[in-house]
């Protein structure tokens, strides 16, 4: 059934039970969207299994097919490449959108967007309408803005595709100026080459001349024009670049060994044998579409509003058990970081007011610990990391050592570095990792002891690189097999899986894992909202837009293991964040706080370690950073300053043993004494400006910029069953007028050469307002409001009791 066959509409679609498609292609997107059933699509040589609400956009000219199940019902929406190319002023156009693979609420906002398509058709039985249309462009924008990978976005190549940037110029530049009398010369000129040399050029990697290329592009258009408007053929063939109709007609007729006239009857024939197949469905579609929404359902120009006052009552007496899984660990740095004074008083801090557990730290092998790993005599030298351990140990700090040996890499962007030193290979052989691991545990455990060693967590990583010399999976199983033999109770785990590489990934890497004899104590990820994907031999890295990035990839990865039938033991998020740029001035601001309030309480009891990338800011410290905050991923400033996000976890440290409830901004929690904690957030989400710019680009002052709304957010706590009396409400607040060193250096103008005294005076003030006040219970029943700004995060302490304030 089409819903619309008008070219000049961006979108057209169908709704059918068509079970089976043979292998085709096109230039239009389409989007493939399962309402009923299940189907088996094929995108050139993957293969996709679709259930209900899963859906999946097929890139230009990608061939597919698919096959369905008897009680299939589906529709696919094309989307004009032409119109398309001209908004974006591009026609190099890729999305990645692939429900049965990726999580992402953009994937229900598109899902929302298609069930107001599909009611409104039912209820207007077909006919198109101003409103239909506004939906196929909230759909496109939902598209592009969510899914689309841009050119900037491309990380990098491979070897064999260093010439793709030219490629792609050159496609460009004859697709949108195919209708214009343009020539190998126009297009030399553009790129600065000789007409020779292009030549050549096009010969060795379009397969083709100039001439050819240009007369294949014009000939798609052209039957475009003829398929889907009134043009005639002399028209299609002039409008379209070609010089006169005898041009035209010769190149069609040996393209498709008929003349465009020949082609168009036939195709007619097919159009009209098509149109019987879908009448004779029509009713039985509408029918279908009735029952899947049912009378309930069904509803018109009807969208989710955003409602700025929320009301949450809950009974006090119901508390469930929880475990505190956002303290346990931070990440610091090289284990050699960890021998500077200045990073050591920054753990110090991190251990002692926020209670982190374990510092996690990599590298402890490296060049600059001195070990001399190829010591044929097998003569170590663990000094270095015996004064790492020592510290650690002094000051009740469990260590968390990633035994990898990880790139010196700080971020600017996702394709930018501002360092990046590959680690010479450390490791000749297995034999000689063996050697090591095996002197490493007996010196551990001769030096501190085995009661203090089984409580030590080791991580094996795996490397970046798709083709090791030596098996992954050899390298952990010698690891493993050795610290076990001295210290049986350690847990030792990985492999700091990474989720933007994806399902498909993901399922690849851990599928031969649960078939080993040494299973992991814990498995291990990488949590940063990045997407890579493969196309064409490229790897591209597009930033996802989702809000849940962090909840959604957890919930794929628990739905992976379950699939696959391994229940393992422990699931850790060894780091995630925002970002992994440390020049983005978001990390430095209340966005920060909220976002890692958010995520905390989203994912409580979904891990068993949440473990923030990064506990301090000197871990990014360059040429680049002398001014104040320039960016860092810290939870502290290079000066010592408690920035919002440190706040946001002191305030989660604060909440009581036991939940009461928890939803999209708070979390309600009890202690054992009559006393309530809430946390609560005002967290918003990027919008569309924020990733039109790269990371590092965004400014201090950008922040009325760069978010979704500014909405105030009001909460509305209905606390029953508790005893009555008087209590005691504090609260503890932070927003952009408190608690934000961020916000007080820009009333200072941002001056980059602050004295001392100035610093310690930002300390002083970048703390957390407190406010005091008394409550009275009657009845059982507290209520209290709470109002947050954009971004404002706050903690309340609500306790039972007289006191004179």
């Amino acid at each position: 059934m089409k819903s619309n066959l008008n070219k000049e509409n961006i979108v057209t679609y169908n709704i059918m039970v068509k079970q089976k498609e043979e292998i085709h292609f096109h230039q239009d997107v389409e989007l493939i969207y399962v309402l009923e059933g299940e189907m088996e699509l094929k995108v050139e040589a993957d293969i996709f299994k679709l259930k209900q609400d899963d859906f999946v956009v097929v890139n230009p000219n990608k061939k597919h097919s698919y096959k369905c199940s008897e009680d299939i019902l589906m529709a696919s929406f094309y989307i004009s490449f032409q119109r398309l190319s001209s908004f974006l002023e591009n026609n190099l156009i890729l999305f990645w959108c692939n429900s049965t693979i990726d999580k992402d609420y953009s994937y229900d906002e598109v899902r929302k967007i298609l069930k107001l398509v599909f009611n409104h058709y039912l209820n207007r039985k077909g006919k198109e309408d101003f409103y239909e249309y506004s939906l196929f462009y909230q759909l496109v924008n939902l598209l592009t803005n969510n899914f689309l990978i841009n050119n900037a976005d491309e990380r990098f190549h491979d070897k064999e595709n260093k010439y793709d940037d030219r490629i792609n110029e050159i496609t460009n530049y004859i697709r949108g100026n195919y209708n214009k009398p343009i020539s190998l010369n126009d297009l030399a000129n553009q790129l600065h080459l000789s007409n020779a040399y292009l030549s050549r050029y096009l010969k060795k990697h379009l397969g083709m001349n100039f001439i050819d290329y240009l007369n294949n592009v014009r000939l798609h258009y052209a039957l475009e024009d003829l398929l889907y408007t009134e043009a005639t053929i002399t028209r299609a063939a002039l409008d379209n670049g070609f010089a006169n109709t005898a041009v035209f007609n010769k190149l069609f007729k040996a393209t498709y060994h008929m003349t465009p006239s020949e082609y168009l009857k036939k195709v007619k024939k097919s159009i009209d044998d098509n149109i019987e197949e879908v009448e004779s469905n029509e009713d039985i579609i509408l029918d279908r579409l009735d029952n899947h929404f049912g009378e309930e359902n069904k509803f018109e120009n009807n969208a989710d509003l955003v409602k700025d006052n929320q009301y949450i009552i809950v009974d006090a007496r119901d508390k469930k058990d929880y475990i505190k899984n956002w303290n346990k660990v931070i990440n610091v740095g090289a284990a050699s970081d960890l021998l500077q004074s200045d990073i050591q008083e920054h753990v110090k801090m991190l251990k002692n007011e926020l209670k982190f557990e374990y510092v996690r730290f990599w590298s402890i092998f490296g060049h600059d610990m001195y070990v001399g790993v190829s010591n044929p005599d097998g003569k170590y030298n663990f000094d270095k990391i015996d004064r790492v351990l020592d510290f650690l140990l002094d000051n009740k700090i469990k260590p968390f050592i990633e035994l990898g040996q990880k790139p010196k890499r700080l971020d600017r962007t996702v394709r930018e570095a501002v360092i990046f030193e590959e680690e010479q290979q450390l490791f000749n052989n297995i034999k000689q990792w063996k050697n090591v691991m095996r002197a490493f545990s007996i010196h551990i455990v001769k030096r501190y002891g085995l009661e203090e060693t089984q409580n030590w967590c080791f991580e094996i990583w795996r490397p970046e690189i798709e083709e090791m010399e030596v098996d992954y999976l050899d390298i952990f199983n010698v690891g493993y097999g050795e610290l076990k033999k001295y210290i049986p109770n350690c847990k030792v785990g990985g492999a700091g899986f990474r989720g933007d590489y994806g399902l498909k990934q993901l399922m690849k890497n851990i599928i031969q894992w649960k078939e080993q004899s040494n299973q992991p104590d814990f498995l291990s990820f990488y949590l940063y909202p990045y997407i890579v994907i493969k196309e064409k031999g490229d790897k591209y890295s597009k930033r996802s837009t989702d809000k849940d990035y962090v909840l959604n990839q957890i919930k794929l990865i628990k739905e992976t293991l379950k699939d696959i039938k391994w229940a393992v033991k422990e699931l850790y998020i060894t780091e995630w964040n925002s970002t992994i740029s440390n020049r983005n001035y978001t990390n430095d601001s209340c966005y920060k706080g909220a976002y890692i309030m958010k995520n905390i309480i989203d994912n409580i009891n979904e891990v068993d370690v949440l473990a923030y990338w990064i506990g301090s800011d000197l871990f990014s410290q360059f040429y680049d950073s002398h001014v104040l905050l320039n960016g860092g991923a810290g939870l502290l400033s290079k000066n010592s300053i408690k920035k919002p996000a440190y706040y946001a976890i002191e305030f989660m440290n604060k909440v009581g043993g036991k939940i009461i409830d928890k939803g999209e901004n708070y979390i309600i929690t009890a202690n054992s004494h009559n006393g309530y904690y809430i946390a609560c957030h005002n967290y918003k989400h990027f919008n569309y400006y924020y990733y039109l710019k790269s990371e590092d680009e965004i400014k201090p002052r950008e922040q009325g910029k760069i978010f979704n709304d500014y909405d105030n957010l009001r909460l509305n706590f209905q606390l029953k069953n508790l005893l009555n009396g008087q209590y005691n409400v504090k609260t503890y607040s932070i927003n952009r007028e408190h608690g934000s060193a961020l916000d007080e250096w820009m009333r200072m103008d941002e001056i980059g050469d602050l004295d001392k005294d100035e610093i310690d005076y930002l300390k002083r003030i970048s703390t957390p307002r407190l406010t005091i006040k008394r409550c009275d219970v009657e009845e059982e029943i507290l209520n209290l409001e709470v109002a947050l700004a954009p971004h404002e995060f706050d903690i309340i302490h609500i306790s039972y009791g007289d006191r004179t304030l």
